[in-house]
């Protein structure tokens, strides 16, 4: 399944550059955990950006909207080597407290909006020059 961006066009693929994002589960709860993974899904090691490279959005009126605000624009990123096999784990409670994150060395994010039942999507933007999302479901508990 593709996410489209609507305000751009552009389409977030699962996978891309020899890895996949998935989730834990097509729907969570709010207050729930999901857990989010980046799989190199190759045979080969395939290079990927810092962990910290993702954000959540939110469907609204047919556009997606940031879920998070970033007080400071500033990044630091390394490349890491992935082995065919490993990757990135998110683990992720999804409620305001769950989603704030102090990243050492990069920018801060910080829930901007209140979280409600909806359509949402987790991208990761650190294979190579193209982002790649999941999407899920958000519930009322």
């Amino acid at each position: 399944m593709e996410a489209i961006d609507l305000l751009t066009g552009e389409s977030y693929p699962e996978r891309a550059g020899g890895f996949e994002l998935t989730a834990t589960t097509e729907t969570v709860t709010l207050g729930d955990e999901i857990t989010f993974s980046l799989r190199n899904v190759g045979t080969e090691r395939e290079s990927v950006g810092t962990i910290y490279k993702y954000t959540f959005q939110r469907r609204e009126s047919g556009d997606w909207m940031p879920v998070y605000h970033t007080p400071d624009s500033g990044w630091i990123d390394g490349v890491n080597a992935i082995r065919p096999g490993g990757g990135y784990d998110w683990p992720f409670t999804f409620d305001r407290d769950g989603l704030e994150r102090e990243n050492p060395g990069n920018a801060d994010h910080y829930v901007c909006s209140p979280l409600e039942p909806g359509t949402y999507r987790f991208l990761y933007w650190g294979v190579g020059e193209a982002a790649i999302a999941t999407r899920f479901t958000v519930e009322q508990p």
